[in-house]
Parts: structure tokens; sequence; C-alpha cells
């Protein structure tokens, strides 16, 4: 029994219904059936185009819709078919359409839903091949959403709602917006007072845990263990590459050997700016995973020259004695790695007894991740405690490292101490620290600042990463892109870290802050520049090599045999596959 048979048995087998309802059908995707009952016109009733009717050409009277060969397009609503748009109220308009509508995109039908479903079983017969088939019923049936006509926004619809380019962050805007603020408020008030306050400085130290924590909680593991001895390089000779160029400029360019702590200060990249930044869709995983952990594990080597190079900076300035920078030395950074080992181990030891004692729910995923059949194993995730207990475990820990400095622990932490749970709050979080700092970057630029030798400073940090990123991490990272490389080069950014050291720094040399607060905004300037630039050029490449459709593929009408002539069609289904 054919599909025309199915449709006419159930339309109680009349001619009447027959012939309208597989015309309907013919109307809506091509049907390569005939009817039991009445043989259908070659003419469609409801409208006089082949793109309306949707039948072929040269197709034989008493073929219910077309055969393989169609060139339907697009369904057009016949008469009588009401224009409406879906409404949960059951309001009846005419023509018994239910929920109509006069200004609406979704076409219905004027007769039941049991017809509808016969047309469906129709629609849904295997012999159309429907992914071959251009404007089969799987094609229509996903364009139409439930046979009517395609819901799409119009061109008008798109221009009433003005978006920003995907190249434009909006947090981007919200920074700049921050900065204004703040540096109204500098105008305003003298934030000075508050630099030497416990409140500031933990405050400062939060703002920069939070940073540290959220952009090391986006690292991929996988690709952190393939290229760790890239970020080894990274944080070491990568660090030293940039400050070395970077202090080099400053010193020729105005001839002033205090000015080679600035390389030290803007060489590093400012990991709360990265994680608030990280969703690039330009930049793969891999070496975003690669730049996060760059600018999370970079403030070591940063404090280790900071301790060498301002005590000869402080000496060839002309000054005597020795910097309050220093401090302790080589053993107060000894005495800082201890703490902050201490901190991450009593962490560790904590998140995995809290896994014992009051364990996180398992979904599937992480289930399978346990050891479940067909999956691997993470062998660097803890399963760690509920997520009320997790939460105060990571806060206690934020604030021990925002009262005693200690934020290679929190680097390291972010991963290890890992819960679903945190990953929005933690987005939230990590925004709101960027755009608080942006906003205490503005205190400082309303203060009083230096333009010449901060934009210089700036541009060359900006330089410095180019080079490093593009030159010399190629030799130790392998397999990455050209697009990659490129990204990578653009990728310095400064921020709260930047601020703070200067702030440190400004006692032994004084002016620093002036110089370091509009190079900040100088590299994020490049930054942003730069990334806008490439993201709109990688459009309009990725517009003007786009490849034409490939031209869809029909069907022969009849099957060919091995000679490649056409085969009769069976005499029993009448060209169909046999329902029975």
């Amino acid at each position: 029994m054919g599909v025309g048979d199915v449709l006419d048995h159930a339309m109680s087998g009349t001619g009447r219904r027959c012939t309208s309802a597989c015309a309907a059908v013919r109307s809506f995707t091509p049907l390569s059936g005939r009817c039991g009952g009445a043989r259908s016109p070659a003419r469609s009733p409801y409208g006089s185009s082949p793109r309306a009717a949707g039948r072929t050409r040269g197709a034989p009277a008493g073929w219910c819709g077309s055969s393989p060969r169609v060139t339907s397009v697009r369904w057009r609503p016949p008469p009588g078919i009401v224009q409406g748009r879906s409404s949960s109220r059951r309001d009846t308009g005419q023509g018994g359409h239910r929920g109509a509508r006069e200004n609406g995109r979704q076409w219905r039908y004027p007769f039941g839903w049991w017809r509808l479903g016969w047309m469906a079983l129709a629609v849904a017969h295997p012999y159309q091949n429907a992914h071959a088939v251009p404007g089969g019923p799987a094609t229509l049936a996903a364009e139409h959403r439930g046979m009517g006509e395609p819901v799409e926004k119009s061109r008008r619809d798109r221009t009433r709602r003005p978006k920003l380019p995907d190249a434009v962050p909006a947090v981007l805007l919200g920074a700049l917006g921050a900065l204004v603020v703040g540096t109204v408020i500098g105008l305003a008030a003298d934030p000075s007072r508050l630099v030497g306050t416990g409140g500031y400085v933990f405050a400062t130290g939060l703002l920069l845990a939070v940073g540290l924590y959220g952009s090391t909680y986006g690292i991929d593991l996988a690709d952190l263990r393939r290229d760790l001895r890239g970020v080894v390089v990274a944080v070491t000779l990568g660090v030293l590459v940039k400050a070395g160029l970077i202090a080099g400029v400053m010193v020729l360019a105005f001839d002033r050997p205090e000015y080679l702590v600035l390389g030290i200060v803007v060489a590093q990249i400012d990991p709360l700016s990265v994680a608030a930044l990280s969703e690039d869709g330009h930049m793969s995983q891999r070496a975003r995973s690669l730049l996060t952990a760059w600018a999370s594990f970079d403030d070591p080597m940063t404090v280790l020259l900071t301790l060498y190079v301002a005590g000869y900076a402080y000496t060839a300035a002309g000054n005597a004695g020795t910097p309050s920078v220093v401090g302790g030395g080589a053993r107060g950074y000894l005495i800082g790695l201890a703490l902050n080992a201490l901190l991450l181990a009593g962490a560790l030891l904590l998140w995995w007894a809290g896994g014992r004692v009051w364990p996180a729910r398992r979904d599937a995923g992480e289930a399978g991740a346990a050891g479940g059949p067909g999956t691997v194993r993470e062998p660097w995730r803890l399963r760690g405690p509920a997520t009320p207990l997790a939460v105060l475990l990571v806060m206690a820990m934020l604030v021990l490292a925002a009262l005693y400095t200690l934020m290679l622990a929190v680097a390291v932490a972010g991963l290890f101490l890992r819960a679903k749970a945190f990953t929005r709050p933690l987005t939230r979080a990590v925004t709101s620290a960027f755009l608080l700092a942006t906003a205490l970057l503005g205190l400082f630029v309303a203060q009083g600042v230096s333009p010449a030798p901060g934009l210089l400073l700036g541009a060359s940090a900006f330089g410095a990463q180019a080079v490093v990123a593009m030159l010399l991490m190629p030799l130790f990272v392998r397999g990455l892109s050209r697009r990659d490389r490129f990204l990578l080069g653009i990728g310095q950014q400064n921020g709260l870290t930047a601020v703070l050291l200067a702030l440190t720094l400004e006692r032994d040399f004084p002016k620093t802050v002036g110089i370091v607060a509009p190079a900040v905004v100088t590299v994020n300037l490049l930054h942003y520049g730069a990334r806008i630039g490439f993201g709109c050029w990688s459009r309009h490449r990725s517009r003007k090599v786009r490849q034409p459709e490939a031209e869809q593929e029909r069907l022969p009408q009849r099957p060919v045999d091995e000679d490649g002539k056409e085969a009769e069609p069976p005499a029993a289904a009448d060209g169909l596959r046999s329902s029975a």
C-alpha cells in the first residue's frame, strides 16, 4: 500500500478528500505516489505557480506531487489559509483557524490535527531519501517548523536591534566607563590617603586574588600538561627578555638608570584582565590556556627581578643605602615561598577531607570521569566537597591570601580546587573585580601623569610581548598556528598588578605611579585596538573566501540499471516503495 493509499483510507475513501489532502501535501512537499482514490489534477488547486504547488516538470497526470526531480523552493500559503502567530489561548479566527492573528509569521492549516498526523506520516516516508532530495521532507521540516513558513528573522527585525560587533566585548565598554568614573572621583578627592591603609591593601589584594583564581580556574589541564615546557619558558625566560627589552628602551630614551625598574613593572601580564577578557572566539583553547598560565605564574619571576634590579637602580641613581622594597632580600623571598606552599597544602588537604566527609553530588559526566566505561579519568582532579563547604573553603583561602599577599598559592589552587557550581558566579566576580580595579587605576591617573614616558613605556611593553610570543615561544611550543601566535603577540595586558607594584616602588623611586598609570592605559588601548582590528579583518576575510554552496544533487526520476538506462518503476507500488 502506498502513501497515497494510506491517505485515501485515512480520509474515508472519498475522492474529494483524497484529492484535497494529496494536493495539500503536495503544496508543502513533493510526494512520489499515486492516490488510491480520485486522480489529482495536474495543476494544483492551491496555486498556479510551480513554486507554490511544488510540482515537477513533465509529471504525468494522476501523480500526486512530483517525482524526485522537484524544483520547489519555499512553500507559499494557499488561499484560505489564515496567517497567524501561535498563541496559548484558543481564539477562533476566520476559516476555523485557532489562534489566528493578522501580523504574524506562522502559517497554519484550516483542517484538523488528525489530517496533519496522516500528512506527517506521508512526509516521513522512507522513499523520499530526505537527505539527498532538495526540498525534501527533512529539509522542509527543519525549515518550516511544523508545516508552515520558515521561522526566520527579517532584515527589518535585525536592524531594529543594534548590536555590538563580536570583536568588542561588553566588559570593555564597562572598563572604559569605570576608568572615567575613577578619574572623576580622583579629581574630586585625593586618594593618596588611602594608599597606606590596611583596608586599601586588603581590598587590592582581594581583587588580585579573585583574578588569579579565576584565570587559573579556566585553564585546560590537558593543554597545560602538553605545553608545560612552554609555560615554564614563558614565565622565566620570557619575563626576563621582556623586562630587558623594555628597560633598555627606557634607559636609552631618557638616560635615567632608575627607569630600569619600569621594565619589571610592566613586563608581567595582568591575570585579572586576561580572565575578564578571556572569551575570545578567534583564539584556540590551547593558546588561551597558554596565555592564562603565562599571566598567572609570572609574578614570582617579577618579584625576584625586583629584588635584584631595584637595588642596582637605586645605587646607580646616586642614592645611598638599600631601597626599602628589597625588605628581607633573598631570605624574605624564600619565607614568602614557604608560606605560599603552606597555604596551598592546607587548602588541598581540607578540600580532600571535605570530599570524603561531605562529598559533592556527581552527575553522569562526573561519574564517567571517575572511572565509568569508555571514559578517561583526569588524574589531577580531586573529588571536591559539597557546594556550601567548597564555597567556604575557597573564600577563606582568598581572604588569607589577600591578608598576607600569598598569590602564588591562589594561582596553583585554581588548577585543583574546581567545582561546576563556581563557573557562573566566578565569571561575574572576575568581571566585577576587573571593573573595580580599572576604577582604582583611574584614581591614580587623575593625580598627575608623565605622558611621554608613559606612552613610550606602554608601547615598549606591547612590542616586547610581540617579540617574545612570535619569535621566542614557537621554539618551545610546537604546533601553534599563525593566528594563535599573532593573538599571543597582542596579548599583553596590564592592570592592577602593575599599579600595586608601582605603589610599592613609589617610596624609593618617585613618580613611578605617574609613569606606570598612562603606560597601563596605553598597553590596554593597543591590545583592544589590535584585537578589534583583527576581529574585523577576520570576518572580512571569511566573507571574501567563503566557498559557494555546492549544487544540490537531484535523484533520477527512475532507478538506473547497470547500463545507465532508466528502469521502469515496479508495477505494484507505482514508483513507490510498498508500505505493506
